[in-house]
Order: C-alpha cells, then structure tokens, then sequence
C-alpha cells in the first residue's frame, strides 16, 4: 500500500476560516425557538408571468422648461411629434383631472387610456389644471400625469406628449397622442 504525502491541513482550515468569518460577519444567529420562515404575505405571493404578458421597456425622451413638455418614445424618434406640432389638432377625446388628488390617479389613467385604445382613439386631451388652487399655487397633477404617461404600465400605449396648445388650455393640458392597435388580420 502506497502512503500519501501529507499536507498542511491547519493551514488550509485557518484559511477557510478566516474566509468564512468574513463573509458571515454581518450573519446573525436567529432565535431559539421554531426556525421556519413565516409564510409570504398574499400581496407578495407573484404568479409566474408569461413572457408574452410582460409589457415591453419602453424609455420617453422628455424635454421640459418651466411650462412647457414634450415627449416621445425613444424608438420613434421626434417625428413623433409631428402630428402635434401642426396647428389644427384637435382632441377625440378630453379626460378633465380638475379637483382630482395624485392619489389614485395612475388607475384613473390607465382604465381610460385602454378604454381609448381598444376603441381606436389616438389623439387625446388631459386637462390637469395648471395649479393655481393648490397649496402654494404650485400644481402636482401636471407632473404626476407627466409621470404615469412616461413611467408606468400604461406607457406602451403612449406615443407622444406635449404640452397643449394655448386655444386648448396651454400649460394647463397634455396633448398626447396614443398608440393605434390594429386588428389582427385572420
């Protein structure tokens, strides 16, 4: 029977050791007693998601001064501007925010903005005021609407923004554009 060479086996421990203690040096021990996890809240628990289902990352290139938006999806390029660039837009329909508070806005947004695109709607009014009653006088409908349009999960359906034309209500409204869905052909 062959014998093998030895190796320096404490060497080799206190290195692993020192290791271990380094990267379980934030670890603390848990608490005597049961050691299971408690179960994940409901609202935690995610069914898996088909890929199909996952809205497409969508990025906006905005540019914005004290008054004045404009938007568009990055992949469209500022020819997606156009159409509201020209002098004789007109609305197919007007969502007016008036009174309304940020909260819950995102829904609010979303139901019309479906409803819009499954009916084929693609030039839209958001009236969200300019402010002018709010604390301060400063506005935040203006920027959380700017926000839920370029941000969220309604995004997709959003082409182009820009703030209104002054015959429409100016700083006061977004003139957006929306995404037509086509029919599929059989």
């Amino acid at each position: 029977m062959r014998k093998r060479p030895s190796r320096d086996h404490s060497r080799e421990g206190a290195q692993q050791d020192d290791f271990l203690s380094r990267v379980f040096a934030d670890v603390k021990p848990l608490k005597p007693g049961r050691r299971r996890a408690p179960p994940p809240e409901p609202s935690a628990v995610r069914r898996p998601v088909a890929f199909a289902e996952l809205p497409p990352r969508v990025r906006f290139v905005l540019e914005r001064n004290e008054e004045y938006v404009s938007g568009y999806k990055e992949d469209l390029g500022p020819n997606a501007l156009r159409a509201l660039s020209s002098g004789g837009w007109q609305p197919q329909e007007v969502l007016d925010l008036h009174g309304r508070r940020v909260r819950g806005l995102d829904e609010v947004l979303a139901r019309e903005l479906r409803s819009w695109v499954r009916r084929g709607v693609r030039r839209v009014l958001i009236v969200h005021g300019k402010g002018l009653h709010s604390n301060r006088g400063m506005g935040v409908l203006a920027q959380a609407v700017i926000e839920a349009l370029t941000n969220a999960e309604v995004t997709p359906f959003v082409r182009a923004l820009k703030t209104a034309p002054a015959r429409l209500g100016g700083s006061g409204a977004l003139a957006v554009e929306l995404e037509v869905v086509r029919a599929r052909s059989r």
